[in-house]
């Protein structure tokens, strides 16, 4: 006998370049905004290549109102994220018991705008020059960590840094607590921030281009178990991509 719950999507909190929010997402996809532009967060002007997809008229003050002494922009997309998520499912945290909330966000590269300027200041200045404000935000876990003490999730929390699976590692993980009975609520997505050091380590790998350009943002789920008064829709599956040279690298070992 299958008692699996049935998994519900209650809440869609997408952070894109075409919209923030579900009904601007939606608008600007029905538009055809253009989401793609001439980078202007840094000068690209040193690389071979000069678009991006950024969310430039993303604040986190506009979701999260408590002061941050200092935020990696990958932990603001997901606090604001987040924030949404709770709001599009009608709740707030604590109306249902923290224990039964769960978190689950897949990353390809986490802070690391924030790791990279910890790093150099050590290699250019020794140890004495390391920052204890830096260090604690430049882990790949940092961003979800965050988000469990801001909104009080005390159920599984977890954090996916597998490429181009990291978002469907998270989103299967969440669908799993839902049906299994785990969580009553589980906030699952992805996030990932563009940063000039990611832009120059994509050019120097020869990926930027018309067929690949590197985009930032963040992208939400709430589920939920049955007895939701107007779910979005019901999520039945989840398929997982895999990174190209991932599996050039397994077809070479098998044959």
């Amino acid at each position: 006998m299958n008692d699996r719950r049935r998994v519900l999507i209650t809440g869609l909190a997408p952070i894109s370049a075409v919209g923030i929010g579900r009904h601007d997402f939606a608008a600007g996809l029905a538009e055809g905004r253009e989401g793609i532009r001439e980078v202007q967060s840094f000068n690209p002007a040193a690389y071979d290549f000069g678009l991006a997809a950024e969310c430039l008229d993303f604040a986190l003050a506009d979701f999260v109102v408590s002061e941050k002494t200092y935020l990696d922009r990958c932990s603001e997309f997901t606090l604001a994220a987040c924030a949404m998520a709770f709001e599009e499912a009608g709740l707030r945290p604590g109306d249902i018991p923290p224990e039964r909330v769960g978190l689950a966000l897949g990353t390809a590269y986490g802070p690391l705008d924030t790791m990279w300027a910890h790093t150099q200041r050590v290699q250019t200045g020794g140890l004495r020059r390391a920052s204890s404000v830096l260090f604690l935000h430049s882990f790949v876990n940092t961003p979800v960590s965050l988000a469990s003490i801001e909104f009080d999730i005390r159920g599984p929390v977890a954090c996916f840094c597998q490429g181009l699976a990291s978002s469907g590692a998270a989103l299967q993980f969440g669908a799993d607590l839902i049906a299994d009975g785990r969580a009553d609520l589980v906030l699952c997505g992805g996030v990932d921030a563009l940063s000039e050091v990611l832009y120059a380590a994509l050019n120097d790998a020869g990926r930027l281009g018309a067929d690949f350009v590197p985009a930032e943002g963040a992208a939400l789920l709430a589920l939920q178990p049955d007895g939701v008064a107007a779910p979005l829709a019901e999520l039945i599956a989840v398929g997982l991509a895999t990174e190209p040279e991932c599996e050039s690298r397994a077809a070479q070992v098998a044959r």
